[in-house]
Formats: C-alpha cells, structure tokens, sequence
C-alpha cells in the first residue's frame, strides 16, 4: 500500500523547490561561461542572460540600416562583410547555447553514473549521499519539462509549433528536424527519470516522491519565475 509520508513530503518539496531556482540560475550560468570566453559582456536575469559586445552591436547596426535589402536578399553596402559577420555571430549564438544545455546535462549525468555505480556495485552509500545524487541526475528533468511543455504548447496554443527553447535553437542551428535535440535529449531525460522512480527511490517513498516532485517543481516555478526572480534578477 502506497503511503504519502508528510515529513519526506515537506523535506523533498523544498528540495524540489531548490533543484527548479538553482536549475535555472546554473543553466543561465552555462551560457555565460561560453558567452565569456568568446568575449562577450554578460548580463543575467532570473530566467535569461544577454551577451553583447561592439562586434554584435556592430552587425545589429547594420542590420537596422539594411533591413529591408537583407530580408529581401538585394545587394546594399558592405553586404560580403555582413555575411561573414552574422555568420560568425550565429555561429557563437550556437556555442553559448549549447553552454547552458551542456551544463545542465553535465551535472545531471554526473550524478546519474556515480548512482548507477553505486546501484549496480552495491555500494554501501549514507541517505543523505543518495538523495543528493538523487536530485543531481533529476537536472535532467529540465529537457523533460521542455519537451513536454512544446507538445502542449503545440497543441493548445502554438497552431502546431511543437518545439521551444534552446533545444529549438540548437537544432536549427545545426541544420536538423527541428525537433531532433528536444526528442533525443527529452528522452534520454525521461529514461532515467523513470529509472530513478523505479529503481533508486525506496518503494515505500516512491508515492511521496512523486507527489513532492510535482508540488515543489511547481512551487519553485511560481516563487522563482514569479515572485523572488523578477526581484532579484530582473
């Protein structure tokens, strides 16, 4: 019999809580990390980061002046240049966005190995050790939440849009089916979610966990992206 335990309910909330606001800070800091090595200014809100430099402000100059030539493809001055400019921008734009998926997908994988070894080692391992690899792998959630969160979109508001996010923007960058990233990596996500569910989390937790999942994935969702984010970080 499945049994909601009210204390691991409220402990495993605030950790929910926590895995969503610092999820979001760390992947943001991803991008910055890239962002900063090809040499560009950096500035970081609650659910995004900006980088620009004069190189970029150059490019969106000329773009502002030679709209209309560029999307229409006419020939305007310095047209070779520009080419070879926002070539190199989107080519940096691909970079710093695979910086925050990268990292997000990093720490949770990290996590994910240690407690497979452990798992499949029979490693002997202290609670606290397992439930904080437990919820380093669950940084895999966020290609979950995504891929899951485009096909709603898609069906009820996007008149068929069914990707987002930076995995849209990584495929399409590299030329794919725009939805090749979301599926690949929300399924990889989505696998050891599932594994985590039902091979790492005790059975007598399992009801408990998913129930705390929900409520403090939510939660952190509304005191981050609602309440504390666009304060602290607008």
């Amino acid at each position: 019999m499945f049994i909601l335990y009210k204390r691991m309910l409220f402990l495993l909330s605030g950790c929910f809580i926590l895995l969503t606001i610092l999820g979001t800070i760390t992947h943001e800091y991803g991008h910055i990390a890239v962002a900063k090595c090809l040499g560009y200014q950096n500035t970081l809100h609650y659910a995004s980061m900006e980088w620009s430099n004069d190189f970029k402000s150059d490019v969106l100059k000329t773009y502002d002046r030679y709209r209309f030539e560029i999307e229409n493809n006419l020939p305007f001055k310095q047209k070779n240049e520009y080419v070879i400019k926002i070539q190199k921008i989107n080519t940096d734009e691909l970079f710093i966005t695979l910086g925050g998926v990268l990292l997000t997908v990093f720490i949770g994988t990290a996590g994910f190995v240690i407690l497979l070894f452990q798992y499949y080692k029979a490693t002997n391992t202290t609670s606290f050790m397992k439930w904080g690899l437990i919820f380093l792998s669950l940084f895999w959630s966020r290609e979950v939440f995504n891929f899951f969160k485009g096909i709603i979109n898609g069906i009820f508001f996007n008149k068929g849009n069914y990707f987002w996010g930076d995995e849209l923007k990584i495929s399409n960058h590299l030329g794919c089916y725009e939805g090749t990233f979301s599926i690949i990596s929300g399924s990889i996500g989505l696998c050891i979610i599932s594994f985590l569910i039902l091979k790492i989390v005790p059975l007598k937790y399992r009801l408990t966990f998913i129930f705390s999942g929900v409520l403090g994935s939510i939660s952190g969702y509304i005191i981050w992206m609602i309440i504390l984010g666009p304060m602290i970080l607008p």
